[in-house]
């Protein structure tokens, strides 16, 4: 029978104890994969005993490695209330990202940075508003007059850049909340211009009292499911991967005790990837039944109203910038557990550092603009972030706290000058380097 190059399917599941196959279901395990390729790694070597002629001993396999690459396309699956984790969460989790479910208005407002100048302390906080928005926001508050809780004032504003509602994301503009009385553990309703609610945040004093003319940046995350890096416990899966012939039979190979890394494209025009690469305990190929799966059903979208900006983490710069690609790639270091106890002396694959690098092609700007090459000539850190699709539970968020630029060159798109922009991407406090937030 033949074998038919443009058709397959993967199968991959959380296993429950690393390196133990999972019985996998196509009803709750199956994938939209384009370019599935089983790549593994076996070594043979050759005898080198000696005989009474010179022709060569037969070569024996000694060492098996499985491997698996493919992609998927960039898209949510439909839940707007972050109620069902998207199934290549369970993927990105075997390339060492944890899970958090963001359904709660305390998980929303994340973090509060001072600007470097401040004489008082104030944190701000989420209590019963969730956020709901389709964005990261990053709101500034300027304490306008000093003081305690119940006197303290403060104006409220985030760059309309970061909150842009081109493309079916609900009326969010700028945000414009002026002379506000801030009152310890009261919460505070931010509104656009228009009088439209945009995000509720509470004041936490913590036992001091900002002064005038301090600065705060109130960082919002919306609800969705959310992945971040981790050091520990990271999962494994497996994988099956399928090649039906016209019979109804495949060629199945196997991954147990698999983990990967995991590069993320962008083109404008074109459907983004999540480009996995996995190793494994290498399984020998079988014959299977073909397997009809069934898959999460949204629709991907093209790469479009994606909000591409960079802030400085301390000043009021934000700015959006026009570019035709950008690229994270993890860069995971992925090592096999040798182990002669074990049957091709290998048992399951382990995550043992990690790179992170992006790269993105803005058009050139000027320094008053956004000062992109003093970044790179003072290795300044600043923040990044992109979103991909406008339709409530099918977007996804990349977020980048700190990235330093590390290489930049010009470069010619349809004869207007661009920066080519190569990045890596560092932590703030640990496991922080990259969000994806799925929402």
């Amino acid at each position: 029978m033949t074998i038919q190059f443009n058709r397959g399917l993967v199968l991959a599941k959380t296993e429950a104890v690393f390196n133990m196959a999972e019985t996998l279901d196509p009803a709750t395990d199956a994938f939209e994969i384009i370019n599935p390729e089983f790549a593994p790694d076996i070594t043979s070597q050759r005898r080198e005993v000696v005989a009474n002629d010179i022709s060569p001993f037969e070569s024996l396999v000694t060492r098996k490695v499985g491997g698996m690459t493919f992609s998927l396309e960039v898209k949510s699956n439909g839940n707007t209330g972050a109620t069902v984790a998207p199934r290549v969460g369970r993927l990105l989790e075997a390339c060492g990202f944890s899970e958090t479910q963001i359904d709660t208005a305390v998980e929303n407002v994340y973090r509060t940075v001072p600007a470097v100048a401040n004489t008082g302390r104030m944190n701000f906080i989420g209590t019963t508003t969730p956020y709901t928005g389709g964005v990261y926001l990053k709101v500034k508050c300027t304490i306008t007059t000093g003081g305690a809780t119940g006197v303290a004032v403060a104006s409220f504003e985030a760059p309309s850049e970061a909150t842009v509602s081109t493309g079916g994301l609900g009326a969010v503009s700028l945000t414009d909340t002026d002379e506000v009385i801030l009152t310890d553990s009261t919460e505070i309703t931010l509104t656009d211009n228009a009088g439209n609610t945009i995000a509720a945040i509470t004041p936490d004093f913590q036992g001091d009292n900002p002064a005038t003319g301090d600065v705060y940046w109130i960082h919002l995350r919306p609800i969705g499911y959310l992945y971040k890096p981790k050091s520990d416990n990271i999962d494994s899966v497996t994988i099956d991967m399928q090649y039906p012939d016209d019979s109804g039979q495949s060629i199945q190979h196997r991954l147990i005790g698999a983990r990967g890394t995991v590069v993320v494209n962008a083109q404008v025009g074109q459907f983004p990837t999540f480009d996995f690469t996995f190793t494994g305990t290498y399984v020998d190929q079988v014959d299977a039944a073909t397997l009809t799966g069934t898959y999460e059903d949204t629709d991907p979208v093209q790469v479009q109203y994606a909000a591409l900006a960079v802030a400085q983490r301390y000043g009021a710069k934000q700015s959006n910038l026009c570019a035709s690609t950008w690229s994270v790639d993890m860069a995971n270091e992925i090592s096999i557990r040798d182990c002669i106890n074990a049957q091709s002396a290998t048992e399951g694959a382990f995550l043992t550092a990690r790179a992170p690098t992006i790269s993105y092609d803005p058009e050139a700007i000027l320094a008053a603009v956004e000062p992109i090459w003093s970044y790179l000539e003072n290795g300044t850190s600043v923040e990044w972030w992109v979103r991909h699709g406008t339709v409530n539970g099918n977007i996804v968020l990349f977020h980048a706290p700190n990235q330093q630029i590390t290489g930049m060159s010009y470069a010619d798109r349809n004869s207007i000058r661009v920066f080519n922009i190569d990045g890596s991407l560092a932590r703030l406090n640990g496991n922080d380097e990259l969000e994806i937030l799925f929402t």
